[in-house]
């Protein structure tokens, strides 16, 4: 459940201001209106580290799903999942916006429109990958960009679940520290960074087929490098250094070294082709999918007694008859037949 925040708690960032801003979102809902939709038309399906309703369903004010939902094994939420009340300070607010505004025309209007090819170095690697170089973004404000999305969804994940993502304290300590040092009301005045230490990996796709397909959720089962998932932009982010892998996220070896973003130089940004992005996203929600069904079928295991792939059978057939040929999310109905079975054998041993 979310922290409850109210305008007596100090900013989260220069933890100095009281916390008097309201809707402030942890990614720019610039970056990804593509994704969820326009404001106020958003749809968003928003998957907890839960077992009660891990999977929730926002629909913006005008969305007309959000008055026809008919379907109750859906789990409806009022408030909009990518903004909380209360968690910056209205100047801290306006700092975050001077980066966004210098970053985010670039990375969603410009970097893929043949129009603007000359603000790009583009080096064709081979048939999948493709390197640009963004030699009209100031590399200082980019990496305090990327350095400020990161921060902040960490933040979201530790106010929802209590969980922080970096492993060590020092790092998130760090990020914030650097950011609320760095940023400033006049672009001017935006202070360079002299942290070494923290070094990232961009990848895309110049080709989005469905941009509501992509994913905007921080991946909290890896480290080292950490995955952030936003939208059509994947970030990695080290605070050692990247090493090589022999399957780096399911696509094999990938040549990680000459794409690093580090130590001020020009934003890089790989763009994969869509064969690779789309093993990326799978590789996500294979992940995804295989916790949400392990911590289902291990908690009725020890309730039921029941071996755990009796558990995953049952579970499994009883959502196939909820479903009843339904072309909707067959995690809901998994949930709700785990949620079935659990309260019969939760009934049996208080007997």
């Amino acid at each position: 459940m979310a922290k409850v925040r109210t305008n007596k708690d100090l900013c989260l960032l220069c933890k100095k201001n009281v916390a008097n801003a309201t809707n402030s979102h942890f990614v720019p809902i610039s970056f990804v209106d593509y994704v969820i939709g326009k404001r106020n038309r958003e749809e968003v399906y928003t998957i907890l580290p839960s077992l009660d309703d891990p999977i929730l369903t926002y629909f913006g004010r005008s969305n007309l799903k959000g008055v026809s939902v008919e379907n109750e094994i859906i789990s409806v939420q009022k408030e909009d999942p990518l903004a909380m009340d209360y968690i910056f300070c209205s100047e801290c607010e306006k700092r975050f916006a001077i980066i966004e505004n210098e970053v985010i025309y670039e990375l969603k209007e410009k970097i893929r429109n043949e129009k603007y090819k000359n603000n790009y170095l583009t080096t064709i690697i081979n048939s999948d990958i493709e390197l640009k170089v963004c030699k009209t973004i100031n590399s200082n404000i980019f990496q305090l960009f990327i350095f400020s999305l990161v921060w902040r969804m960490n933040l979201q994940y530790l106010l929802e679940t209590g969980i922080e993502l970096f492993r060590k304290k020092n790092e998130e300590k760090l990020l914030r520290t650097l950011l609320n040092s760095c940023l400033n009301l006049n672009k001017e005045l935006i202070k360079e960074h002299n942290c070494e230490k923290i070094s990232f990996l961009i990848l895309s796709t110049n080709r989005l087929e469905n941009p509501t397909h992509n994913v905007i959720n921080p991946q909290p089962f890896f480290q080292n490098p950490y995955c952030f998932y936003i939208g059509e932009y994947i970030v990695f982010i080290d605070f050692n250094e990247f090493i090589e892998v022999s399957d780096f996220f399911g696509m094999g070896v990938f040549p990680i070294i000459p794409f690093i973003n580090k130590n001020h130089n020009k934003p890089k940004i790989v763009f994969l082709s869509n064969e690779k992005w789309q093993i990326i996203l799978q590789h996500y929600t294979n992940i995804s999918a295989d916790i949400f069904i392990e911590q289902r079928v291990n908690k009725l295991s020890e309730v039921s007694g029941f071996s755990k792939d009796k558990c995953h059978e049952m579970i499994h057939f009883k959502a196939k008859k909820l479903q009843n040929g339904i072309d909707d999310r067959f995690a809901d109905y998994f949930n709700e037949a785990y949620k079935y079975f659990l309260n019969i054998y939760s009934k049996k041993n208080n007997h």
